[in-house]
């Protein structure tokens, strides 16, 4: 009874905390080489079991770095501040990737990237989230439906270490999948939709939880 009690504090305090990284199609594209892609963003994830939501504005940059067989292997850095719903906790949220992104036709692309994330949240309890580490892969293919508009699919599996105030090296995992939409309004800019869904496991326990995740920003390539 014990241990269940605890899995589900600690379920209801990190679920919402976390964000994986919501594949932006117009910057993970290989068509940004040796230019650096910049998207101004905000999420939004949905209630966990305690009632909190969470919400963030960040940003997510993207640089091509070599191109080779119509592909190109890229870095990206990525950063977000926001507040948990119910106790106003803010937290903050930094993370990086090493990707492939690969052209398949004229109209097509798929991408592989392994990330990292590091986070941190404020907290006056024991019970309370202090950090995160999170490393994991995520995949995704692009579909340019007309000159304006991109649609695709994302998967991604994380693995999850996070510490409480009180206790430390709670371990577990996530995955998530979700549509990613880039609708071009100029020359070097798009608008970026994205809509996902995530869910995440204790390990040594049957306890998950799923929450929906929605993220809107703006990419601007220089």
């Amino acid at each position: 009874m014990k241990k269940i009690a605890l899995s589900l504090m600690v379920v209801g305090v990190v679920s919402s905390a976390f964000a994986s990284e919501a594949a932006n199609l117009a910057n993970i594209a290989p068509t940004n080489h040796d230019k650096v892609a910049i998207a101004l963003d905000t999420y939004y994830k949905g209630t966990d079991i305690w009632g909190a939501s969470s919400f963030a504005l960040g940003f997510d940059g993207k640089y091509g770095l070599v191109q080779a067989a119509n592909g190109e292997l890229y870095f990206r850095l990525a950063g977000h501040a926001g507040v948990r719903s119910k106790d106003v906790h803010r937290f903050l949220e930094i993370g990086g990737g090493l990707g492939w992104s690969q052209k398949l036709s004229e109209n097509q692309f798929v991408a592989l990237e392994t990330n990292y994330k590091y986070g941190l949240v404020t907290g006056n309890i024991g019970s309370d989230l202090k950090n995160w580490r999170e490393y994991g892969v995520q995949a995704t293919y692009g579909y340019r439906v007309a000159e304006w508009l991109s649609v695709g699919v994302s998967g991604s599996y994380d693995k999850t270490q996070y510490d409480l105030y009180a206790i430390k090296n709670i371990k577990g995992s996530t995955y998530g999948f979700g549509v990613p939409i880039s609708i071009s309004i100029s020359k070097g800019a798009n608008l970026n939709i994205y809509g996902g869904y995530q869910s995440q496991r204790l390990d040594g326990s049957d306890l998950k939880k799923g929450q929906p995740i929605v993220t809107l920003g703006i990419t601007a390539k220089f």
